[in-house]
């Protein structure tokens, strides 16, 4: 069984991992984990992983495939059908419902530096017991690096909630 305040990840319907942080955080004040779905941009098509990471732990990551769909939950282990889009780039859905999706224009895909697009899950979790997770989305961009990306979706996930991201990659 899951905490309530565990990130559970699902990659293409199988258990991947799950992140949670340590029963002791001491000496920091928190620890942050981040589930992130990392797209780069090529000239016809789109390479993509996953990572989960935890404040001072290994990170995990796995590359992922053309119609990859990655659940992340806090806490709860069900997961919605969900669809890849048809155009390539990823779709984000809350609870089963689509809340954006980004598609790689024609501009973009020879872009130097790569155009790149990311979505995260995560969650600070503080010392004294408290939680902080939420969710992002951005678009692809060409960015120098250290630039930060703008998010198109930033939003708090509450216990229980499904972050979903169907990917077309090819």
């Amino acid at each position: 069984m899951s905490s309530p305040t565990e990130l559970v990840t699902y990659l293409d319907g199988h258990p991947w991992q799950h992140t949670s942080p340590p029963h002791s955080m001491a000496p920091r004040a928190w620890l942050l984990g981040v589930i992130a779905v990392q797209l780069t941009a090529g000239r016809s098509h789109i390479e993509a992983q996953l990572r989960a990471s935890l404040t001072g732990g290994e990170a995990h990551t796995t590359l992922l495939q053309d119609g990859s769909i990655v659940h992340v939950s806090l806490g709860r282990v069900a997961r919605p059908n969900v669809l890849a889009p048809d155009a390539l780039g990823m779709a984000c859905y809350l609870d089963g419902r689509l809340i954006d999706l980004i598609a790689l224009t024609p501009e973009l895909a020879g872009a130097h530096p790569k155009a790149r697009a990311f979505g995260h899950v995560f969650c600070r979790w503080l010392r004294d017991g408290g939680v902080e997770p939420g969710f992002d989305l951005t678009g692809f961009q060409s960015l120098a690096l250290g630039v930060k990306y703008e998010r198109l979706v930033n939003r708090v996930l509450a216990p229980g909630q499904i972050v979903s991201y169907a990917l077309r990659l090819r």
